[in-house]
């Protein structure tokens, strides 16, 4: 090899040395900016993700009237039974006057030879929601073979729960159930159940106006499907659950509801301090004690099994 060679082979590594070096740049290059992309894509993402999310909560809340006492009060069909709703044999409703009108009621209209089961509950409640686990299932079996009533009344009292939570979840899902009441009231058992399946978080702004109205969907509540939508997206109901279900009192701005102190046949102080909350449960009007038995279901169908003996 002479020394030209030499030459040429050294100058022809360098140049190579140099068109690596550039590929290797080029390639560090690009990937800079694929991943400033993918950075700014995630946070793009996050932000949209964080609006989105703040949206929600803001038409969930924006959507909810202000209530004051001079609001209008309109009275739900079917929420005859001291602002509860009766359910009978195959689900349907039983009303009061329906009741007090027939000389030898059936089973099927609120007989007084099966037990009735009374329930007070907050559909924000968590505890309700283990309740509703526990027992839907076998209170709706007991209900619908007429083996039992079962009586629901839905309240809105934390919403204002120790002024902290300050939302409208409480009172929207309970007018939202108000108006299925009112307009498909053989859907109600079943939007009740739903409304827990789907419960979110306690002190959470609660479901939008579009998941309750597909929810009502799901219950089944057929051509009443619109007047319900209307219904939820209007609050229709709202001033009757909070004035007239959860007794806010409409001359006083304060955020107390002492709901529990209207319950027909139980004078206040009958009723222990731990149980002056929800699920308040109560079968042929006395309270169901031991209260564990509110998330056993086996203890449960023992004090129905109880009542059914001894009602008449």
């Amino acid at each position: 090899m002479t020394a030209n060679d030499n030459k040429a082979t050294r100058s022809e590594q360098r140049e190579a040395a140099r068109a690596k070096a550039r590929e290797l740049r080029e390639a560090r290059q690009k990937a800079d900016r694929r991943n400033r992309v993918v950075v700014r894509g995630g946070v793009l993402a996050l932000i949209v993700g964080v609006i989105a999310g703040i949206a929600i909560v803001v038409v969930n809340l924006t959507n909810t009237p202000v209530i004051t006492p001079s609001d209008k009060v309109y009275y739900p069909a079917n929420m005859t039974w001291d602002n509860g709703i009766r359910l009978g044999q195959g689900l349907k409703v039983i009303n009061k006057d329906d009741v007090s009108a027939s000389p030898a009621p059936s089973a099927s209209a609120g007989s007084t030879n099966v037990p009735n089961i009374t329930v007070y509950l907050d559909y924000q409640c968590p505890v309700c929601g283990l309740f509703e686990e526990a027992q839907s299932e076998q209170i709706k079996a007991w209900v619908n073979k007429g083996a039992a009533t079962v009586e629901i009344h839905p309240v809105a009292f934390l919403d204002g729960y120790l002024d902290g939570f300050g939302t409208d979840f409480s009172k929207n899902v309970a007018n939202a159930a108000v108006c299925v009441a009112d307009k498909a009231p053989s859907s109600f058992f079943e939007y009740n159940s739903l409304m827990y399946t789907n419960q979110q978080g306690e002190g959470t702004a609660g479901p939008t106006d579009e998941q309750l109205i597909g929810w009502a969907k799901d219950a089944k509540v057929g051509s009443a499907l619109s007047e319900i939508e209307s219904c939820i997206k209007t609050k229709h109901f709202v001033p009757w659950v909070v004035f007239e279900a959860t007794m806010y009192k409409k001359d006083r701005a304060d955020t107390s509801s002492h709901w529990f102190e209207h319950i027909p046949g139980m004078p206040v102080e009958s009723i222990p301090d731990e149980q002056r909350g929800t699920p308040f449960v109560l079968v042929n009007g006395e309270l169901v004690n031991p209260r564990a038995a509110l998330f056993d279901a086996a203890a449960f169908a023992q004090v129905i099994l109880r009542a059914s003996t001894t009602t008449k």
